[in-house]
């Protein structure tokens, strides 16, 4: 199929900066390790997360949603283990 650039740009809330940056070194992997074509930009905004992931018209559509959905479950796992241990303190 095909499509102009993809984007997709996902808002994250945090209040805590200390738990922003964990996430975001936490992402830098994904992003350093995205398909050729794809790039994951992470801007910290004043009480969220903003996460800008980028497809060049060469990159399939099924690889930018597989790419979207690896992101999520990354996020949603470092999310569960950061509000774990901010219960444990």
């Amino acid at each position: 199929m095909k499509h102009q650039e993809l984007i997709s740009i996902i808002e994250i809330p945090m209040v805590e900066k200390k738990s922003m940056d964990s996430l975001i070194k936490a992402l830098d992997p994904d992003n350093k390790l995205a398909p050729k074509g794809i790039v994951i930009d992470i801007q910290k905004e004043s009480e969220y997360l903003k996460i800008i992931i980028k497809a060049k018209k060469s990159v399939e559509l099924l690889t930018f949603r597989n790419t979207i959905d690896d992101l999520l479950e990354h996020i949603a796992t470092l999310l569960k283990v950061l509000n774990t241990l901010a219960k444990k303190r």
